[in-house]
């Protein structure tokens, strides 16, 4: 069962609208809906909040920069005693159009390096995860995942993300082949 929801992204303000950040994203919208407040204690390497409605679950976002988020999943883990399939990793993906999510019980990094990163460190590729597709864009990679959404992606984004969060009841039911039915054929409606 699904105890805590990984939000992958950078921090800091000049990476905050971008769509590497749709997973930092959705986990705002969610505790932002739960009235939950984020927390970081001085050293830690990642923000947290609990949640007790919709679900009980804790919402994480790591500290670290993308390429490195499994240091800080890895820190998580050893703190509250959760093994690799009990934590949720949402995520940007370049190989989903715009406005498409996918669930997956496990599975590769598929070219992710805040993924891989959390592999490496867990050792494990066991954790379930959300991708969020980005679309994979026009112009070289680094530039696209780090790009903002322009005036025409935003509302599909929007679409995305607010969908993602609204699910959060769904994402920690401990039911795969229901989760996969539920987000894998749903898109945005711009789409």
């Amino acid at each position: 069962m699904i105890r805590c929801i990984v939000g992958l992204g950078n921090p800091g303000p000049q990476y905050a609208c971008t769509r590497h950040n749709i997973g930092f994203m959705v986990a705002d919208s969610m505790a932002l809906q739960a009235g939950a407040a984020w927390h970081k204690r001085l050293w830690s390497p990642y923000w947290l909040t609990e949640l007790a409605e919709p679900a009980a679950v804790m919402l994480c976002k790591p500290a670290t920069f993308m390429n490195h988020s499994g240091k800080a999943v890895a820190a998580l883990i050893r703190k509250k005693g959760l093994s690799p399939d009990q934590i949720l990793v949402m995520y940007d993906d370049v190989h989903l159009p715009l406005g498409r999510a996918r669930y997956r019980p496990r599975g590769s990094a598929g070219g992710h390096n805040g993924v891989q990163s959390v592999i490496d460190w867990l050792g494990d590729e066991s954790f379930p995860r959300l991708r969020l597709g980005i679309g994979h864009g026009t112009t070289n990679r680094i530039a696209h995942v780090l790009g903002s959404f322009s005036a025409n992606e935003r509302p599909i984004a929007e679409q995305l993300v607010a969908f993602a969060a609204g699910i959060l009841p769904l994402l920690v039911c401990d039911d795969a082949q229901l989760i996969m039915q539920q987000v894998n054929s749903w898109h945005a409606a711009d789409q």
